[in-house]
């Protein structure tokens, strides 16, 4: 068996932050346009593990900007 549901759900949250870190990244060097494809992945996921769906459709209404890291 290659792996069981709790696997696939654990990478599944994994991927969904990574998506909400990407974005942040693209904020942050200037590709607003590449941030806004990585948090509507998110939100298209549906996915809220962890409050990834609020994080992403705030950062979708405005860009993550250094001052959010405080």
């Amino acid at each position: 068996m290659r792996g069981t549901a709790s696997n696939r759900k654990d990478k599944l949250e994994s991927i969904i932050w990574v998506h909400n870190y990407l974005g942040t990244c693209y904020d942050l060097i200037g590709r607003r346009d590449m941030a806004l494809n990585q948090y509507k992945k998110v939100t298209a996921l549906g996915n809220n593990y962890r409050g990834a769906v609020v994080y992403a459709r705030e950062y979708i209404t405005r860009p993550f900007v250094v001052s959010d890291f405080n």
